[in-house]
């Protein structure tokens, strides 16, 4: 009876026994889980790289701005009106003097200036001078514009009064009349060139 009873027990016992308590399931499973979920949300969060480039570009240009610029404006003009071989038509010439806000004249200012004519018959033309600069110790720019009929009326403006370093201030432009060159009241200057 002893040899018999010794193999049946053993075998009954044992395989259950350590399939029960064998825990490899468990472990694999919980530690993969725990970590993929961890990693990617915190590492976006704490990442300081996307912070610099945004950071720095923005702080840079405001500082560049801040340069000042002198002023400068229009002292006063002049009109001047040349002979044409054609006796009814003038070579109109209009001149502009430039100062500095030291009221000191300025050279090297290139200047641009629209015009505008209504002829006796009611036509109107308009163009822009070409680029005219200041010169001598007076700061004039002599603007040269279209030969007119004597029986036209042009009015002109300044569209571009440059030079580096400066600033055009039309708030310090000479004032006729009351009222400030090429300022809002007084926009344009009307040139005649009947004799």
């Amino acid at each position: 009876k002893a040899p018999t009873s010794t193999p049946s027990t053993l075998p009954s016992i044992s395989p259950t026994m350590i399939l029960e308590t064998h825990n490899p399931s468990k472990a694999p499973t919980s530690t993969p889980s725990t970590l993929p979920s961890i990693l990617p949300t915190k590492i976006p969060e704490t990442n300081t790289p996307s912070k610099t480039p945004t950071s720095a570009p923005s702080a840079l240009p405001s500082i560049l701005p801040s340069i000042s610029k002198k002023d400068m404006f229009i002292k006063k003009y002049k009109s001047v009106n040349k002979k044409h071989k054609d006796v009814t038509k003038v070579k109109p010439l209009f001149k502009v003097y430039i100062f500095d806000e030291k009221k000191s004249s300025l050279k090297d200012v290139d200047i641009v200036i629209a015009w505008n004519t209504t002829m006796a018959n009611g036509k109107v033309k308009n163009g822009t001078s070409k680029p005219s600069t200041t010169k001598g110790k007076a700061g004039i720019a002599t603007i040269k514009l279209p030969a007119q009929k004597k029986s036209t009326v042009m009015s002109v403006r300044p569209i571009s009064i440059s030079r580096s370093g400066y600033q055009y201030n039309k708030k310090l432009n000479k004032k006729y009349d009351r009222c400030r060159l090429f300022t809002p009241k007084c926009p344009f200057v009307t040139l005649s060139f009947q004799d």
